[in-house]
């Protein structure tokens, strides 16, 4: 015979293990009807594991059927065991990526139950707040615009919205505006190329992109986040946008175009909530 032939190693499982060996040993067993014959006959034998007397049907069988199955299970267990540790590995790993990349590091853990709006304000707050927590489920308009004065709790909102979504096991990102543009210059600087981050703050399923307009301002800036917000605006991509700006004051900063697209509540792409009152941080109306 040349090549390679097939043998069987018998098992203690009642099967056949088929193996493939190299010729050149000459020392496997190579079955023919005969030896298959003779192991096939049934006999009386005792289990090797309870000690019971039962039928054999096979030459090389040691286990009766209960203790087969219980010894099967037993392997099962062990594969499902390991599948389960396995799993829980990698949903690990998952969560640890999805965590790192949401982008949050606040000493204090920003969440809708821990907003408390003062007396004068619980009406128009509770409002905001419903339709911020509307957007956090998938709801109403793509875009959400929080405009205000400063500590009015439009960030406050915007990170409760995405961690809700991070619980829920989606890929949400926070980004201070400033932060990013500071990122991409950066990346320019290491290796000439910012498209791809870019690339992935304009294809991160939620994206939060906070304090709109307080930042350095030049062509290059008015073209980077034009062209994020744009992208994520033409492929209705949900995403929240803070700004202490009115639409006039962000078009005399970023030009008309994006401020149209910031303020745009008639294309049903943007819903536009104004806050207004003291603020959080300083008590004093800006």
């Amino acid at each position: 015979m040349n090549g390679l032939q097939t043998y069987y190693t018998l098992t203690s499982r009642d099967t056949y293990r088929r193996d493939r060996m190299s010729e050149r040993t000459g020392d496997f067993w190579t079955p023919n009807l005969e030896s298959l014959k003779a192991l096939i006959l049934e006999r009386d034998a005792l289990c090797v594991e309870c000690g019971e007397p039962y039928r054999a049907q096979l030459a090389w069988s040691r286990y009766c059927r209960r203790c087969q199955i219980v010894l099967l299970n037993a392997e099962l267990s062990a594969e499902q065991r390991n599948a389960a540790a396995v799993e829980a590995e990698r949903q690990g790993r998952e969560l640890s990526r999805r965590r790192a990349w949401l982008n949050l590091y606040n000493a204090k853990v920003c969440t809708f139950a821990n907003l408390k709006p003062r007396p004068k304000e619980v009406p128009a707050l509770a409002e905001v707040k419903r339709t911020v927590e509307a957007w956090s489920r998938g709801e109403n308009e793509p875009f959400l615009t929080l405009a205000g004065e400063p500590g009015t709790a439009k960030s406050h909102l915007a990170e409760a919205a995405l961690r809700v979504v991070f619980e829920r096991g989606e890929a949400a990102r926070f980004e201070v505006v400033s932060d990013l543009l500071t990122r991409l210059r950066d990346a320019i600087a290491e290796d000439g190329n910012q498209d791809k981050l870019l690339g992935q703050m304009i294809d991160t399923p939620w994206l939060v992109l906070d304090d709109l307009g307080r930042h350095t301002n030049s062509p290059w800036v008015k073209d980077r986040i034009y062209t994020l917000i744009n992208a994520r605006y033409r492929r209705k991509r949900r995403t929240i946008l803070t700004t202490n700006l009115s639409e006039q004051q962000l078009a005399d900063l970023l030009d008309q175009p994006l401020s149209d697209r910031v303020f745009d509540t008639g294309s049903g792409v943007v819903r536009v909530c104004v806050l207004v009152g003291k603020s959080y941080r300083t008590g004093v109306i800006a």
